[in-house]
């Protein structure tokens, strides 16, 4: 049972697409979550790092929607996790969509992206944009 939505968690997505939601602030993962329920994405969600990363790993998703401060693991700790991690090296091709209120450098964005796969959207355009950037992604896949 996912923390955040209260349902099981599950990876199913429209075509092959899965997605992992990872935001740990309760309020913005259920206005999130709503939103991408609406345009008919399925997906599971973490509030933490530590539970994302176990998300990854059974789960495979194609895209990871990554808030950058949470606990256990941050953002950028978990990039790290699955870009060392032998066991994942399949998952380097997975597409990252940050979304965050945080000012990034260039290095940030560097240390967020796999394989050039990364799109940054702040989190006052998240809450109204987010499944549509999922929904190009899937798309292009």
């Amino acid at each position: 049972m996912n923390k955040i939505t209260g349902k099981p968690n599950a990876c199913k997505n429209p075509g092959d697409c899965r997605v992992i939601l990872v935001e740990d602030d309760v309020m913005l993962a259920l206005v999130l979550s709503s939103e991408l329920e609406g345009a008919g994405i399925k997906f599971c969600a973490a509030n933490d790092g530590l539970q994302a990363l176990e998300l990854v790993r059974s789960h495979r998703p194609d895209v990871l929607l990554l808030d950058i401060s949470m606990p256990g693991l941050n953002g950028f700790q978990l990039i790290e996790a699955i870009r060392t991690d032998p066991d994942l090296e399949d998952l380097r091709k997975m597409n990252i969509v940050v979304h965050t209120s945080m000012e990034l450098t260039h290095e940030d964005e560097l240390r967020l992206t796999l394989n050039g796969k990364m799109e940054l959207i702040t989190k006052s355009k998240a809450v109204d944009d987010l499944a549509t950037v999922v929904l190009k992604i899937c798309s292009e896949n």
